[in-house]
């Protein structure tokens, strides 16, 4: 891991120490508040994920977009402690077409340069 790696990583978390945080519960995902507030999204109402990369402070970041039938939408880096537990999630929900492994590594293999992959558009080859 380079230094700046290492400095993403920490400027990141401490970014995100403030933030709610993201669990995954059954086929919910799950948002707590510091004040404990819970916004529950349920995988089966959703209708946009996507995948892109982001520009974030001094390198780049992979990022889901979920979008829920009630117009809400969630983001998740792919350093986020719970990324592979909603890959496995979105994987067991059948919502999204092809399996999490198999788009990642499509989109990884793009390289930095990839458009935005949408994943409900995607079929199983």
């Amino acid at each position: 891991m380079s230094i700046v790696d290492k400095l993403n990583r920490w400027v990141g978390a401490r970014i995100h120490a403030g933030r709610p945080q993201l669990a995954i519960e059954g086929q919910h995902l799950v948002l707590q508040t510091e004040t404990g507030d819970r916004k529950a999204f349920r995988l089966s109402e959703l209708t946009q994920a996507t995948l892109a990369h982001r520009d974030v402070y001094a390198g780049d970041a992979i990022v889901l977009q979920l979008g829920f039938s009630d117009g809400r939408l969630l983001e998740v880096f792919q350093d986020h402690p719970l990324w592979f537990d909603l890959m496995t999630a979105l994987d067991q929900s059948g919502m999204i077409p092809v399996p999490s492994a198999q788009w990642q590594l499509q989109f990884l293999a793009a390289g930095d340069g990839a458009p935005i992959l949408n994943l409900m558009a995607l079929s199983r080859t």
